[in-house]
């Protein structure tokens, strides 16, 4: 799994929530198992949002990236419609 994408399985707390509850009807085992997976899939949450680039950074240092990314993004936006109207990328011939 890449560091940046979190698994929708591992996001997925309700049901095994549900398990868990379910569980403490029938056998504490059980629930001791529910909950071990549950604090298993936290805890792999944890080092996953731990390595995420920009996790370090204050909200307004990423806010401010983010605008200056948007920038970026629109000032190349600019430039693609500048040169398709140049008569260099006429594919028509």
């Amino acid at each position: 799994m890449s560091t940046t994408q979190i698994k929708e399985e591992n996001t997925a707390f309700v049901p095994l929530i549900h398990d868990i509850m379910k569980s403490m009807e029938r056998d504490n085992q059980e629930v001791q198992q529910e909950l071990s997976r549950l604090k298993s899939r936290i805890q792999e949450l944890r080092e996953t949002v731990a390595v995420m680039p920009g996790i370090d950074l204050s909200p307004e240092e990423q806010h401010r990236r983010l605008q200056h990314l948007r920038e970026q993004v629109h000032i190349k936006n600019q430039l693609l419609q500048k040169y398709k109207t140049l008569c260099i990328f006429d594919n028509s011939k």
